[in-house]
């Protein structure tokens, strides 16, 4: 993603893929990390002293161990054991080993920075639910107390320090709106080389041909013919000022080149607005 810099960033399932997605097409989505750890030891709040959150005030993490402790499954937390000297004498000790969560995302209002965690699953019933056991066969379908305290343990970690933890499933996500994000994603970060005067110009063409019903490639031709880029870069320009939300189109049904640019019906920031 341009936004985080061009690292690479890692999805572990489809569901995790199409959330990610849309973090970082809301605008007000500074930044993302994803599998992020849950320490089992206390910690300050990931924007304590960032200039982001300067003039703020962010409460600490108390820890995976506390929580666990508070909700009386402190001999579920995961735990390793290493061999060390005590004395010239080697010995055994435990030590609690981290959770991982999916996506927190970093954002930032007119009241200030602030973060979001995002908990994934394919479907709603697996954050109650195991789908597989330990050799990877199916379980059975009936709610597990492990998997609800292992969430349940997560939103605590969380709001200890005022982060709020959203639940998302991939069946809430819109088809058509996951499947034209990866299309404006794969395309949001080429590099077309033309000058901001232009692009802004381009912006406004396409912007002024939404809802006219013209379809989009005989736009891009025109475009070519005016700016000198190629069809292919006209193309693109088009794509990069969608996912840049400077022109709005409707990103609830297909979105083709070749097709008319059909007016936004409903903002998919306003419709997933509780999940930020």
């Amino acid at each position: 993603p341009a936004k985080l810099g061009g690292r690479p960033f890692h999805s572990l399932s489809l569901g995790e893929t199409w959330a990610s997605l849309l973090a970082l097409y809301n605008p007000g989505v500074w930044d993302v990390h994803e599998q992020r750890i849950l320490y089992p030891t206390p910690r300050p709040h990931f924007l304590a002293g960032h200039p982001r959150g300067l003039g703020q005030s962010f409460s600490p993490f108390a820890g995976t161990v506390d929580v666990a402790d508070r909700l009386g499954m402190l001999s579920k937390h995961p735990k390793f054991s290493i061999q060390v000297e005590e004395n010239g004498e080697p010995i055994i000790e435990t030590i609690p080993f981290f959770y991982i969560g999916d996506l927190l995302l970093y954002l930032e209002d007119e009241i200030g920075a602030f973060v979001v965690n995002w908990t994934v699953k394919d479907d709603e019933t697996a954050f109650r639910r195991r789908q597989f056991d330990s050799s990877g066969r199916a379980c059975i379908a009936e709610d597990n107390e492990g998997v609800i305290n292992r969430h349940r343990l997560e939103e605590v970690y969380y709001a200890d320090a005022g982060v709020r933890t959203q639940r998302i499933s991939k069946e809430q996500i819109d088809l058509n709106l996951r499947c034209n994000l990866r299309d404006l994603f794969l395309a949001h970060s080429v590099c077309v080389f033309i000058d901001a005067e232009s692009r802004e110009e381009v912006n406004e063409f396409f912007c002024s041909a939404v809802g006219s019903g013209v379809p989009g490639n005989q736009l891009c031709r025109e475009v070519e013919s005016s700016f000198g880029v190629t069809g292919h870069e006209a193309a693109v320009l088009l794509k990069q000022a969608v996912w840049q939300r400077r022109v709005r189109v409707d990103l609830f049904s297909p979105f083709h080149v070749n097709e008319p640019l059909y007016p936004e019906r409903e903002d998919a920031l306003v419709r997933y607005a509780n999940w930020f």
